[in-house]
Parts: C-alpha cells; structure tokens; sequence
C-alpha cells in the first residue's frame, strides 16, 4: 500500500466523522465521556484503541496535550454511535479495520497492539 491510499482512506474516515453529526453535536453539546471506567458504546476496544493511535498519530502529545488527552477516540464513538446509520457504522468499521491490517504489515509492528481474528 502506498501512502497515497493510506491517505485517502484516512481521511475518509474523517470525512465520515466531521460531517453534519459533528455540527450537530457541538451545537448540542455533545461531549466525550471523561470517567475512568468508560466503555465504547458502538465500537470494540480494539477499534477504540486503534481509532486513538491514529488520532494520536496526526495530534501528537507535544508541549501541549495531544489527540488521546483530548479523548478524540472516546468523541468520535459517541459520533458514531448517535448520528451514523448502521450502514455507515459497519463501513466505518469494516475501513478501520483495513487501515489496521495495512500498517501492521507494512511496519510489521504492534503499533496497534496485538490483533484479535
């Protein structure tokens, strides 16, 4: 896979997650759950975890707090979880998943921790 296409579906999956749902939900108010114990609502933690790197990966932690301090992983669950159609839920799935298995064997890594089947 080239970078290009890593691109393209990256920004896909930001494209579905900064549509009218997200003006809606700040219109609303609509926050990321802050508490300790907090479990995802549409997704597996596998797909939180991996959502969370990638979001790390383009808002990195520097002198100031990056994607994960921001709880961008836990937002985007809640998008999905109340704006998506359950067809848009199971594609953003089904490409998340994908960008998972692309950069595990490109870098050949655990960048995403260990991968369930």
């Amino acid at each position: 896979m080239d970078r290009r296409e890593t691109l393209k579906t990256i920004s896909l999956l930001l494209g579905y997650s900064l549509t009218a749902g997200t003006a809606t939900a700040f219109l609303n108010g609509c926050k990321a759950s802050t508490s300790d114990d907090w479990k995802p609502t549409t997704l597996t933690e596998e797909e939180v975890n991996t959502l969370a790197e990638i979001c790390e990966a383009i808002l990195p932690k520097t002198d100031t707090p990056g994607a994960k301090d921001a709880l961008c992983h836990r937002y985007i669950d809640e998008m999905i979880t109340h704006f998506y159609t359950e067809d848009k839920r199971t594609y953003f799935k089904k490409e998340l998943k994908k960008i998972r298995s692309k950069v595990q064997r490109k870098i050949r890594s655990s960048f995403f921790g260990p991968q369930s089947k």
